[in-house]
C-alpha cells in the first residue's frame, strides 16, 4: 500500500464491526486505506501436544476469516483499498506493532465502554493499546 494506512483491529464484536464503520467514513475522508488486523491466540504448550503446528495454524487461520466475514458486508458496496491482516499473540502488543511497523497514520478500534478502572481490572484491549501506541487512536465507543 502506498497510501496512508489505519489499523482496523476486529475481533468480531460488534464493538469492532462500529470501529469499521467508522474507519471507512475515516479513510475516505483522508484517502487512506484500512489495514483489518485480527489477533489470534498464541497456543501454550499445554495445548500444543493436543494439535499439530499445522492443525493450530489452521484453527487460527479459519477464525480469522470467520471474523474478518463479518466485515465483508460493511466494505463490500465501498469504494476504498483494504487488507486483512492476521497475527498472533496479545492483541495490544500486535497491533501496536503492527501501527509501528506500517507507520500506520493511526488505530482505530472500538471499546465496550467500561472505563479506565474497570477496564485495567480486566484487561481492556483498547486500554493498554493507549499505553502503547506508536500513533493516534481513535476509539469508538459502543453505540447506547
Amino acid at each position: 500500500m502506498d497510501k496512508n494506512i489505519i489499523i482496523v483491529p476486529v475481533d468480531g464484536s460488534t464493538y469492532a464491526l462500529e470501529a469499521v464503520h467508522y474507519a471507512v467514513k475515516t479513510a475516505k475522508a483522508f484517502n487512506s486505506n484500512l489495514l483489518l488486523l485480527n489477533v489470534q491466540p498464541k497456543y501454550n504448550e499445554a495445548t500444543a501436544h493436543l494439535l499439530s503446528e499445522k492443525e493450530m495454524i489452521q484453527i487460527q487461520e479459519d477464525e480469522a476469516n470467520r471474523i474478518f466475514q463479518k466485515v465483508e458486508p460493511i466494505l463490500k458496496d465501498e469504494t476504498i483499498s483494504y487488507q486483512t491482516k492476521i497475527r498472533v499473540g496479545l492483541p495490544s502488543i500486535e497491533i501496536t506493532s503492527e501501527a509501528k511497523e506500517q507507520q500506520a497514520e493511526a488505530i482505530i478500534m472500538g471499546t465496550r465502554g467500561m472505563g479506565p478502572v474497570v477496564g485495567q481490572a480486566l484487561g481492556s484491549v483498547s486500554y493498554s493499546v493507549s499505553h502503547l501506541t506508536p500513533c493516534p487512536l481513535i476509539l469508538v465507543p459502543a453505540k447506547v
